[in-house]
């Protein structure tokens, strides 16, 4: 068997199609990175510059003007003169900043963040208001708090600033329920702010403060979802995932985007290592083509050349030779997966700069409920080898159709015309709930275990590990039945 493999290979490897196809690899990935390297940074950029007075006060001197609308541009220009008392990019901006920006997660109330504001609009609705609900013992106290605001802005301590948050918020808890959707809120907001204080995280423009806008966005869903049970649990799973890394990030001050499988800061511009981790995910489809084209040539090659022939009077069983040469396929296919590893690590490297890849793979595991590190070729290692059942089931499909079709050219262009259009459509139909009972069955849906690693769960209800193996092995063992049955019958290659 070793020997029948050994001579499988030589095979392969004397094509000089093989070396053309590895050279188009090295292109197809130095061509990917380069796109990337210059794809526009899409993540919106924090801008402190002056903020328009002007244009407000005009509307605020029109006589017919109502009440409200009145109140609400009062409190529009109020702010930005505020805000604009401080030095651009200085730390009381970006704090103010945080201000501004509003966080929409259904009906979870998500504003106690925005407590300055708070302030400006109790006084202005109590002041000018007629119709205001609010009495003059709250007017009193959102005075005082605004005096209190601006008194340690103008003092340029941002870590007073953060302690008088937390000392207001903690006020404001204590007007609603312990359980209430308003409580947690308020526990989110003061629990990022001590964050800020305990790890020294200063208002500004910078990757941990980005860390701490994603993990507060987070925790609002992660509250909002763990309340809604019809979401599905890996949507739950998720959530729980990015808060932990946020966390992890946060408290060991990382400042990399450390983003893997997903983007943890959207539109963020990629570096070297996330490419590299990405790798398999990336760059799957070419992998795709290599065992086409090579498992789809190691039998109709010799077929049309009828050296299958001499093969077969050889002492070797059948079974013997079709197993040698699924197996030369497998080993080729693992060759290529390396060989793209090193490609991308190198190339990678050299356009991003090497120096992400200092900072470990850094991941979930949802059975300990635990953040962990890995060395990042470790993690691809495992990445590569929960895809590999994927590649093994394309080779026995592809050997099976090379003992019915002798046309090279129309075997590997129906094979991956195939390939894709079931890869895309049942990924598609497998995100309705209706049609889970019948996506958990497809072969597709079952071949890439890399959705489980580190305890991950299936979107699709019912599925599991397990489930998968076994729906796996089934369509396996069946292919792989119909191929050798197909390839022991004398009659075939003396088509």
């Amino acid at each position: 068997m070793i020997k029948l493999i050994q001579n499988e290979l030589i095979k392969i490897f004397k094509r000089r199609s093989s070396y053309i196809l590895f050279i188009i690899l090295v292109v197809a990935i130095i061509a990917f990175n380069y796109i990337e390297l210059n794809k526009e940074n899409t993540k919106i950029k924090i801008d402190t510059s002056n903020l328009i007075e002007s244009e407000i006060e005009e509307v605020l001197d029109n006589k017919e003007i109502g009440t409200e609308s009145y109140v609400s541009q009062k409190n529009t220009i109020d702010f930005a003169k505020l805000y604009n008392r401080y030095k651009e990019n200085s730390w009381q901006r970006y704090a103010l900043n945080e201000e501004r920006k509003t966080y929409s997660v259904y009906d979870f109330p998500t504003d106690f963040y925005r407590d300055v504001q708070s302030t400006i609009n109790t006084i202005n609705d109590y002041e000018y208001n007629y119709e205001t609900e609010i009495n003059e013992q709250e007017y009193s106290r959102a005075k005082e708090k605004y005096e209190e605001y601006i008194k340690v802005l103008d003092e340029g301590d941002w870590k007073q600033f953060v302690s008088l948050k937390i000392k207001n918020l903690t006020e404001i808890k204590k007007q609603f329920d312990t359980t209430s959707d308003e409580s947690k809120s308020i526990d989110i907001e003061i629990g990022l702010y001590k964050y800020r204080l305990q790890y020294n995280i200063e208002f500004k423009n910078d990757i941990l403060n980005e860390y701490i806008e994603n993990l507060r966005e987070s925790q609002y869903l992660l509250e909002y979802h763990n309340s809604n049970p019809t979401y599905y649990k890996e949507e739950i799973q998720r959530e729980i995932k990015d808060v932990s890394l946020y966390k992890y990030v946060i408290e060991n001050k990382i400042e990399l985007d450390i983003s893997s499988d997903s983007n943890l800061i959207l539109g963020n511009t990629l570096n070297a290592r996330t490419l590299f981790l990405r790798t398999f995910e990336n760059f799957n489809i070419l992998v795709i083509i290599v065992v086409i084209y090579i498992s789809s040539n190691i039998i109709i090659e010799e077929r049309n050349k009828g050296t299958i022939k001499n093969l077969f009077i050889k002492p070797h069983k059948r079974v013997e030779i079709l197993i040698s040469k699924i197996l030369a396929c497998i080993i080729t296919v693992i060759i290529t997966m390396v060989f793209i590893v090193l490609i991308q690590y190198i190339v990678g490297g050299i356009l991003f700069g090497f120096n992400s890849y200092s900072v470990s793979y850094i991941g979930y595991n949802f059975n300990n409920n635990q953040v962990f590190t890995m060395n990042l070729f470790q993690y691809l290692l495992l990445d590569g080898l929960a895809k590999l059942p994927m590649y093994i089931f394309v080779i026995i499909f592809c050997i099976f159709i090379g003992t019915i079709n002798s046309n090279i050219t129309m075997t590997i262009i129906l094979i991956l015309i195939t390939f894709i259009i079931f890869n895309t459509v049942i990924a598609e139909w497998s995100k309705y709930e209706g049609l889970t009972f019948i996506a958990k069955y497809f072969i597709t849906n079952n071949w890439n275990f890399s959705k489980y690693l580190f305890g991950a769960s299936s979107n699709l209800s019912g599925q599991t590990p397990l489930f998968s193996l076994i729906v796996y092995l089934v369509y396996t063992l069946i292919l792989l039945s119909l191929t050798i049955n197909r390839f022991i019958r004398k009659d075939v290659y003396n088509e």
